[in-house]
């Protein structure tokens, strides 16, 4: 609940004493106080009857005042206004609407206008308020109580003010008229799963927060929550993604990469957007920062991102702030912050359930941090099934999800994308970073055309300009999209490669350093890649042409010793897979337009497909085919920037099963594709690497 608490009083009422003697330790950090500034501005000057802080610098402090209230406000941090309360305040009122801010009007008026009137004239300083001022303020103060509403409150020897960081006496609510209570993950624009919900009154339906950016059903989300809103049973967590929204519907900052690609969906889908967004504005108040409810004799704070503990200087949005992307220091692992916030949070609150979403956790088993934490996001907009957690008994219920298995380009923010999902390193000594998506990326489709790219990218430090490069990313048949629908985006003729199965070497020359750097898709250095370069033939040759030309070669480097690779070779050696430009767009050179040096050994065609049919024959063969010995083919087609995909063969497969199956010691593989023959193979104890193709065979 975000809270702002303006105190209402004629001047000497013990507004300002009240809030100094608050017993919240954090309390007077969110104080805003117009007299305290003007003395910041223009301090004291004496008078023949006492000091007074003048008026001349009100100007710039209601200014202040208001870049105070709102940075308050933008963090959504409780807020203290201490002033009479009694002056046009409709800015601030107008103000805290747009920022979905509950208004507490605490009123002062015990004391009697004697009293006060006798309190400021023995004020050490601002002792000169004039006793018709006084006056002129305690009818604005009746007037003012004349008004009825749920929002004002009489002083209560600071009760009221002091109550806002109590938790169980201002914000438990009691869930216990609800039968059960249903907690809907981060949606993300992905409606098909919400709409298999079947919403009944009997039960609550929280939904964490992050209902919108990175899906395509933006539009459909946001007209279902709007249908829900206002029904009882219907709760909605704000995540850091709904902010967004909800400032673009009230008129405020709304900046980032990915609400501008919700924003366009909205342009494309709704007829009339500003009424679009005013029924938006008119639910706003339904999103909640967090709940704190009773329910089945248990006691839950359920929000966004998770914390260690509710401290008393929250209430406030800071769960979708400093908190969100996990602590610094983790190097972008945010399981193990999953595991510190659920340890923390068990030590601090042993008797309250947490249960939040945001971030991405891998291998928890239905959600379960510790007794005590539960985190429910599962990237349904990476294609996952949506889960949703049902309390009292913490069960999980599973919803289909029909939606794209990966998320859309350009669908997350670059700052988050660069500090998240794409690991930098630096080499000072030759000018050059290099840049590579993270394993969480890999492991869980999280690709944009920042990830994309981020594979073997080196640039120079001082300018960003790229030094050399290798290919884009690109994906297993079926992988992230069905083959037939890669097939509608297809040039011919569409050219199959035969893959390798070492590592890729890339290969530029450095301007700053004017020598020929080898590098891998993160490291870079002749003597890390000491293979690579002492297999290149040629230095000169490659030397001169990346140079003169600004291009990368890529190889793959082979060495017949390479235990990792589940293919094995009786040499060592390289092979050129291709040639590219070094520029933001992935641009490549035809090798054989090359004149190279005849000793050095290119890439394999292994068919060419001029239509349809001739592409399912051969992509069959390869998918199906048991009689292959290599790791796979690489399929390239003819457009300007080449659709390209990858086919892993059944021998590399099922060595690479037997490989994992050895490294993690388990005599277990899950049921797919061949299953039966790895496990015969591996039952007969035959060292994975030593596998070959005839073993296999007789397995058939």
């Amino acid at each position: 609940m975000r809270i702002l608490i303006i105190t209402v009083g004629i001047p000497g009422a013990g507004k300002s004493t009240a809030i100094k003697n608050l017993q919240c330790k954090t309390a007077q950090s969110c104080v805003v106080c117009p007299d305290e500034l003007r003395k910041q501005y223009a301090g004291l000057l004496p008078y023949k009857d006492g000091l007074k802080i003048p008026i001349d610098a009100d100007k710039k402090v209601w200014t202040t005042a208001k870049e105070m209230v709102e940075s308050k406000f933008t963090l959504g941090q409780t807020a203290i206004f201490d002033s009479t309360g009694l002056a046009d305040l409709k800015w601030l009122e107008k103000m805290a609407k747009a920022y979905r801010y509950r208004v507490i009007y605490v009123v002062f008026d015990d004391i009697d206008i004697d009293t006060c009137i006798k309190r400021v004239k023995q004020r050490v300083q601002n002792n000169q308020i004039a006793d018709e001022v006084l006056y002129h303020f305690d009818l604005k103060l009746s007037k003012f109580n004349e008004k009825s509403a749920n929002n004002i409150y009489k002083y209560s020897q600071g009760k009221t003010i002091n109550d806002a960081w109590e938790w169980s006496k201002y914000y438990l609510q009691d869930f216990n008229v609800f039968d059960k209570i249903n907690i809907i993950p981060d949606i993300h624009g992905q409606f098909n799963c919400v709409e298999k919900i079947d919403f009944v009154d009997n039960e609550a339906y929280i939904f964490i927060g992050d209902l919108i950016d990175r899906g395509t059903q933006n539009v459909e989300v946001i007209e279902k929550i709007i249908d829900l809103a206002n029904k009882p049973n219907i709760f909605l967590i704000t995540g850091n993604h709904d902010i967004r929204l909800l400032n673009w519907a009230n008129g405020l900052s709304a900046k980032s990469s990915g609400f501008r690609q919700t924003l366009k969906e909205i342009e494309l889908k709704i007829h009339n957007v500003d009424e679009f967004k005013k029924k938006i504005a008119r639910i706003a108040t339904h999103f909640k920062d967090y709940l704190y409810f009773d329910f089945c004799g248990e006691r839950y704070f359920v929000n966004h991102s998770g914390v260690d503990d509710m401290f008393e200087n929250i209430p406030t949005a800071l769960l979708n702030g400093v908190m969100t992307y996990g602590y610094s220091g983790t190097t972008y692992d945010n399981y193990h912050d999953y595991k510190e916030v659920g340890l923390n949070w068990l030590k601090n609150n042993p008797n309250i359930t947490q249960i939040f979403g945001h971030r991405n956790v891998d291998n928890i088993v239905d959600y379960k941090i510790n007794e005590r934490c539960y985190c429910v996001e599962c990237s349904v907009e990476s294609g996952a099934d949506m889960k949703v957690l049902q309390l009292p008994h913490k069960n999980i219920i599973t919803y289909k999800n029909d939606g794209s298995n990966v998320i859309k380009i350009d669908s997350l923010e670059a700052e988050e994308t660069i500090d998240k999902y794409i690991k930098i390193k630096q080499f000072p000594s030759k000018g050059i970073e290099s840049h590579n998506f993270s394993h969480e990326v890999f492991n869980k489709n999280i690709w944009n055309k920042a990830t994309i790219k981020a594979r073997g990218l080196y640039k120079y430090i001082d300018n960003g300009e790229i030094a050399g490069r290798s290919y884009d990313k690109f994906f297993n048949i079926d992988e992230i999209q069905p083959f037939k629908k890669w097939k509608l985006c297809v040039k011919y003729p569409v050219y199959f490669y035969m893959k390798y199965n070492g590592y890729l070497g890339i290969l530029f020359y450095n301007q700053i350093t004017k020598e020929l750097e080898f590098a891998t898709k993160s490291m870079l250095g002749m003597e890390l890649n000491a293979d690579f370069s002492r297999l290149l033939p040629y230095k000169e040759f490659f030397a001169k042409y990346c140079k003169e030309n600004n291009v990368s070669f890529v190889f793959e480097v082979i060495t017949k010793n390479d235990q990792p690779h589940p293919i094995n070779y009786d040499k060592d050696f390289v092979v050129l897979l291709d040639c590219f430009k070094n520029t933001e767009v992935e641009k490549s050179i035809d090798i054989d337009s090359i004149d190279l040096p005849k000793e050095i050994m290119k890439k394999e065609t292994l068919n060419i497909a001029q239509d349809e049919s001739q592409l399912d024959k051969f992509v069959r063969f390869y998918v199906d085919s048991l009689d292959l010995d290599y790791e796979g083919v690489v399929l390239k087609d003819s457009n300007k920037i080449p659709n390209r995909l990858k086919i892993k063969t059944n021998f590399y497969n099922i060595k690479k099963a037997l490989r994992e199956i050895s490294n993690k010691n388990k005599t277990t593989y899950k049921n797919g594709k061949n299953s039966h023959i790895i496990y015969a193979l591996h039952n007969q104890k035959i060292d994975w690497k030593a596998i070959e193709l005839g073993d296999i065979k007789k397995m058939l």
